[in-house]
Formats: structure tokens, sequence, C-alpha cells
């Protein structure tokens, strides 16, 4: 029955699983290559060290040459020092993934960090003290997308796979609770949780988004009788009839903070905003701009604002009420692969990483690169996570590496930038501050709750009032 795979049973297939993948790529581990480079480096430097009349070399020449090949082997797996000291690296959370690395997201105690690799594994680290807490075995295939659930006690963790299946975890013990399966035939690339936790979306390849109910999963995991159609809130397909839907396959998915809608964006370049709880026509509004695929989003605190890295190298900034583009930014050589809010100021900042290897904060409004990052990763930047404190954020890169960074703090105009605009914000708010004090007013002295402030009561010089009728 689909969904009901235990814990032992999944590590056992996924092993095989990943041996046959590992055979069919034909990849060594990342140890493996390591051992190898310094196997050949041995013997290369041994046999030069005998030449052809077979005498001994010198121990301090041999140990050179040694130094030399380890040095290089350095080189190709670390990020220069000083590049790191520079751009604010805390640690490198290295040694645990074979392949690259595609995602990673903070934990809400922002102790622990997930992250999912090419190796078919998920893993959550401890960022203070750099070492791995949990190993989550059980897929197949590479896996893509990895998401906490934002609340509960006991916290759960979705992971997404290239063999088009959706888990759900324990994330204390490591264990399966829930195998979303048998709906989506084609690759899983990305998962999202509601603001509440009480719901799980992922998109996929064939242009479908699925919306479960991960509280009925988790209620009924053992239930011989329970069929995926039962745990399934919303299927978001493109149909003959229905334009609106996603054409290819969807990279990126969020809920807003009401949890009522959730955006998408994905290979056509069109981000849409979807009305989770309508019976009726669910996009409520498309935004185009991008010029190739849309490869990640990510919503502000206030789900005012979206952000979006593309294919084209550029991120944009949309405003999820009007359509509106707020603006565009280009500071990437090659696609940008990841986009995420800083929580600090309600998101005045938005980081962005690519295939140039660099990472770029900006200043959402002016769109202006607050710090740009240069070479911190040997390979593609393809996953960001931000951490509440505002300041720390996360990458995951395809060179098998985690780096937790802690990016410049706000400079003293982007403070007397924040405070003016907090002014403005409340400056606009005060006519319906005021408006909601007369209706309240209105309905205390007369009883009129559908008081608007237009059709106002005619007080006489007596005292009595005559209200409008109903």
């Amino acid at each position: 029955m689909a969904g009901r795979r235990g814990g032992a049973e999944d590590a056992v297939a996924s092993a095989e699983g990943r041996g046959a993948f590992a055979a069919q790529a034909g990849r060594p581990t990342g140890g493996a290559r390591v051992a190898v480079s310094l196997a050949l480096a041995g013997s290369a430097t041994e046999g030069a060290a005998k030449g052809h009349t077979g005498a001994a070399v010198n121990p301090l020449v041999q140990e050179a040459r040694e130094d030399e090949v380890r040095l290089k082997l350095a080189e190709n797996a670390e990020v220069d020092p000083l590049v790191a000291t520079k751009h604010g690296l805390l640690c490198k959370l290295r040694d645990a993934h074979s392949l690259g690395v595609y995602a990673c997201d903070f934990a809400r105690d922002g102790k622990h960090l997930a992250s999912c690799s090419h190796d078919c594994t998920a893993l959550v680290w401890d960022v203070e003290k750099l070492q791995v807490r949990r190993r989550y075995v059980g897929h197949f295939a590479p896996v893509v997308a990895v998401r906490f659930s934002p609340v509960g006690t006991n916290e759960r963790l979705a992971t997404g796979c290239i063999d088009g299946t959706v888990k759900l975890w324990d994330k204390r013990k490591a264990q399966c609770l829930f195998t979303f399966d048998g709906q989506l035939s084609d690759p899983v690339r990305c998962v999202a949780f509601s603001p509440d936790g009480k719901r799980l979306a992922a998109g996929a390849d064939d242009g479908t988004v699925l919306i479960w109910d991960v509280e009925t999963a988790e209620l009924c995991a053992g239930d011989p009788s329970l069929t995926m159609d039962a745990v399934t809130d919303f299927r978001l397909v493109p149909r003959p009839h229905f334009s609106q839907g996603h054409k290819g396959s969807v990279r990126a998915a969020s809920f807003t903070i009401d949890g009522k809608h959730i955006v998408t964006g994905g290979d056509d370049g069109v981000l849409r905003l979807w009305r989770v709880d309508s019976n009726g026509e669910r996009v409520r509004r498309r935004f185009e701009g991008h010029v190739g695929a849309i490869q990640d989003l990510s919503i502000n605190k206030d789900s005012t604002l979206c952000a979006t890295a593309g294919s084209d190298g550029t991120a944009r900034i949309w405003v999820l009420r009007t359509g509106a583009c707020l603006n565009v930014l280009a500071g990437h050589v090659g696609p940008a692969y990841a986009v995420a809010f800083t929580h600090d100021g309600n998101g005045r900042r938005v980081i962005t990483g690519g295939h140039d290897h660099n990472i770029v904060v900006w200043d959402v409004r002016s769109g202006t690169v607050l710090q740009k990052m240069d070479m911190v990763h040997r390979s593609y930047v393809l996953g960001l996570s931000t951490r509440a404190d505002g300041l720390t954020f996360a990458s995951a890169s395809g060179d098998r590496t985690v780096g937790v960074w802690r990016s410049l703090p706000p400079s003293t105009l982007e403070r007397v930038l924040a405070v003016l605009e907090a002014g403005v914000v409340l400056c606009a708010m005060l006519p319906s501050l005021a408006a909601r004090g007369c209706r309240a007013l209105s309905t205390c002295l007369f009883g009129d709750e559908e008081y608007d402030g237009e059709d106002r009561p005619d007080l006489s010089v007596s005292g009595a009032a005559k209200v409008r009728p109903a």
C-alpha cells in the first residue's frame, strides 16, 4: 500500500538502491576519490624517488613532494581561508555527503540545519557542534528538496526525491512516518509546508502541484484501508481546459502567511499565485518577466513580496498584491539557482546564489548590492536558507559542502531607511485606523454595525439620533 513503508524496510531498500545508483553512475564517494588520489600520488612519488637506477631519494625531498600533493588535494576541496574569513564564514559542514548538496533548511531553533544530496540521503546537522545529528535513509534516488515543519512540539521533516516520492520524517528518531507516493510518476522538485504545518505541498516535472493533509496522513499511517486520495486536499494540475496551469516542471513553491494561497514557479518562467481553498478558478495572479525557468522562490515574512531566481541570471522582486515587479537584480554570470529573504527588518535583504559559485546580498528596495561573496564554493550554489536571527544563512553546493555564513550587519543608512519606511507605513495606515475608530464609536453609540463612515447619522440639537434604515 502506498504511503506505508516502515523505517527498517526503507533503510534496507535504500541501501540497495544507492548501491545500484552508484554503480550506474560509476562515481566513487568523496572519501574513495581522495584515497585513490593519494594512492596514485604516493605510487608516482615512489617511482620518481627510485628512478631508473633504483637508488633511494632524500627523505626530505620525498616528504616535500608528498606535502605538495596534499596541498593540491586540499586546494581542490577547500575554499581559500582568506576569502572565507573576509565573507564571514562561521563553519563549513563537510565530509558527510558523498555527492553534491541540493538544498538546506534551518530548523526553528536555529541550532539544526537539514541538507539533502545526490547521494540519496538527507542529514540534520548540529551547527554549533559541527557534526551530523541524524541521517535519513529511505529514498532510492537523489533527494533534491528538504523542509522542516514550521510548528509543532515534535518537529517533522519533509523530503522530495527524483523517484517521485515525498517522505515525512520524525526529526528526532529519523524514522519515516509516511510516504506520499503513487500519485506523482515524475520527479519531485520542491516541497513546502503551510505556516500551521497542517499541509504539505509538492511540485513535480509534469507540472502538477499536490497538497496533502499532514495530520490525516500521520494519524492514519497504519490504516490498511487508507488511500492517497484520503490525504490529498488539492490537486493543481494543467488540464486541457485549464490553461492557467504550469507547462513543464514545478521547481519552487511556498505558502503565504495566511495559508490560503501558494506561490509556485517552474520551467515556463511564470510565477503563479494559487488560492487553495477555492473550488473555482484557483490561479489568482500570474507574474511574467523571467526569460527561462524559475529555479527558486522565497516569500518575505508578511507575504507582501516574493523573490524569484531564474535561469536568465536575474532575481526579481514581485509585489504579490498587485503583480508589479519591484526590482530586477542582475549580478550573476549564468543561472541563479537559489534565493532567500532574510528575517531582519521584515526582509529588507535578499540573498541569491548561482552557477558562478557566488553569493550576493541585495537591498530589496533599491536593488543595490550590499555584499558580493565571490567563489565561496568550489561548485554551483544550489540552495539557500536564512536563520531567524536575520544575519546568519546557509548555502548548499555541488561541492558536497554546506556553508554557514554571517552577512554584514545593517549599515546606518539601512537603519534610517527602515525607520522612514515604518513611518510612511504608519502614515498610510492612519486613515484606515481613523475609519475603524469611527466605525467602532458608531457601533457603541448607535448599534450600527454596518456604518462605513459615509452615511453619517443626523444628530439633532435635541440629541436624538436618526440612523439610516437597514
